[in-house]
C-alpha cells in the first residue's frame, strides 16, 4: 500500500489497530455510495474509502441481503423510555389496507376494465377452468394474445382458463367488484 493511501486509511479508520470496525465501515460505504454519484468498483470503492477490499465485499454483501429481504418495508427504531422498538413496515402503496390499495389503482392506472380483463373474467363467470367446461367464443386478436400469453387454453375449438388466468380474472374482479 502506497503512503498515500496509508495516511489516508489511517485517517478514516478509527482505533490504534488500523481496523475500521465493520458497523463502520458499512456506513463509510453506504455514504460513499450515497453521495458519489458514479458507480464503483470494489478497487476504486477500497481506494475511495481506504477500507480493506474483503471488508468491502463482506459490507456490499450485506447490503445487497438486506435490500433482497426488506424490498417494500422500511426500518423504523423508536425510542419508548429506555426500550427500544424496532420495526420493519411496510412502505407506500403496500402500507394501505387492501380495499383502499385497489381504489388508488382503479382510480390512477385502470379506471375500467380491459378487453383482456373482460374477456377472463367472462370465462371465469361462466366457469370455463376446464377443459371439460371450456366454451366458444369468437377468435379475436386479444383472444390470441391471451392464449400467447398462456392466461387462456384453447382444445378442440374451445377456450378456458388457465391458472394463471383464472388468478388474473379473480383479482380483476376483486378489482372492477360491479362486474360480478
Amino acid at each position: 500500500m502506497n503512503r498515500v493511501k496509508l495516511l489516508r486509511a489511517s485517517s478514516i479508520k478509527g482505533n490504534s489497530n488500523g481496523r475500521t470496525p465493520f458497523p463502520e465501515a458499512t456506513r463509510i460505504i453506504l455514504k460513499t455510495l450515497a453521495t458519489k454519484d458514479r458507480p464503483f468498483t470494489i478497487s476504486s470503492l477500497e481506494t475511495e474509502t481506504g477500507i480493506n477490499r474483503k471488508t468491502i465485499e463482506k459490507a456490499i454483501e450485506l447490503i445487497a441481503e438486506w435490500q433482497r429481504l426488506t424490498k417494500g418495508f422500511h426500518l423504523e427504531v423508536e425510542k419508548l423510555n429506555r426500550i427500544k422498538m424496532i420495526r420493519l413496515r411496510k412502505k407506500g402503496l403496500l402500507s394501505l389496507p387492501e380495499d383502499a390499495q385497489r381504489r388508488i389503482l382503479r382510480t390512477e392506472y385502470f379506471p375500467k376494465p380491459s378487453e383482456e380483463d373482460m374477456i377472463l373474467i367472462h370465462l371465469y363467470q361462466k366457469d370455463a377452468t376446464t377443459e371439460k367446461r371450456s366454451i366458444s367464443l369468437e377468435t379475436t386478436p386479444i383472444l390470441r394474445k391471451l392464449l400467447k400469453q398462456g392466461q387462456i387454453i384453447r382444445k378442440k375449438g374451445k377456450f378456458y382458463l388457465s391458472d394463471e388466468g383464472s388468478i388474473v380474472a379473480k383479482g380483476a374482479m376483486r378489482l372492477y367488484p360491479e362486474l360480478k
